[in-house]
């Protein structure tokens, strides 16, 4: 509380008489919590309080999820890398972004949670009928549609977080490669139709506003993958790099405990993985990669 400090987004969010900016850069869910949820934003306390406890509830499913209990000293230490993980600690800076991002967080843990939980029934095509696939799938869907809404990069949180599951449930017991391939494109499904709901909901809110689509436009450019295809792939590859390296340019300084945890998981993996054979040993790195 004596270091609050204000960005200059937080600034600007302090005066702000309508929600209307959250619309034009395609965050309904944002405008509709601050339309009526919480209207002053700008708060030295409450938006990062909200956005912890979100995490908080969110890491227990995925740790849930992933069969690990709280008398497990493992969950306590993967608290730590979930929820203070670097990228977040540069997000928390803009107090405007928080409640609905921590909001998106929490539903995008409840439908990898539901994947986790559901998933075996689901693919199971002899006691899983239309009806009770589309149970399992809408839920899932919407969950993620409403984290896309916060926060569209989220659908990158909830595509590591599916694969994750797919990849535990491989390697704690034998998944049939007709299961696996099940499970993978159920989580493509999923994030395309999560994906097309909440567009067609930013979308119906911005005609219903009156406003355009702005600030996304910047970073989002499909057309340069069809103009300069080597060139975006590079970039996409050294970025990718300087990710998963620690590196100074993407953190602000050298943090090495980004590739030393990456390391370390893979070959945790690949040792619970190898008794499958070389092929499941293969593929499992590939896929936790």
């Amino acid at each position: 509380l004596s270091g609050f400090a204000l960005s200059i987004d937080d600034e600007m969010g302090a005066v702000r008489t309508d929600p209307d900016v959250w619309a034009s850069q395609g965050r309904w869910l944002v405008y509709l919590l601050e339309l009526g949820v919480i209207r002053h934003p700008t708060l030295a306390f409450f938006p990062l309080f909200v956005f912890g406890l979100c995490c908080s509830i969110g890491y227990l499913l995925v740790a849930r999820a992933h069969g690990m209990e709280l008398a497990d000293g493992r969950t306590y230490l993967l608290f730590l890398i979930f929820s203070a993980f670097p990228t977040l600690f540069h997000i928390i800076n803009f107090a405007g972004n928080l409640v609905g991002l921590g909001v998106g967080i929490l539903a995008c843990c409840a439908a990898i949670h539901l994947f986790a939980r559901d998933g075996s029934r689901a693919m199971d095509g002899r006691h899983a009928g239309h009806k009770a696939r589309l149970g399992y799938f809408a839920p899932q869907a919407a969950l993620v549609a409403i984290a896309i809404g916060a926060y569209q990069s989220i659908v990158l949180f909830a595509l590591a977080g599916y694969l994750g599951i797919t990849l535990h449930q491989m390697v704690v017991r034998h998944m049939p490669w007709r299961d696996w391939l099940a499970r993978n494109a159920w989580t493509a499904a999923v994030l395309a139709v999560a994906t097309a709901l909440s567009e067609g909901a930013g979308f119906s809110l911005r005609r219903m506003l009156g406003v355009p689509l702005e600030y996304v436009n910047e970073f989002f450019r499909p057309g340069l993958l069809l103009m300069e295809p080597a060139n975006v792939v590079l970039r996409t590859l050294e970025a990718t790099g300087e990710l998963y390296g620690g590196e100074a340019s993407a953190y602000g300084y050298v943090f090495l405990a980004i590739p030393a945890v990456i390391l370390a998981g893979l070959a945790g993996l690949a040792e619970r993985a190898t008794s499958q054979g070389p092929r499941r040993l293969a593929l499992a790195i590939l896929q936790g990669a």
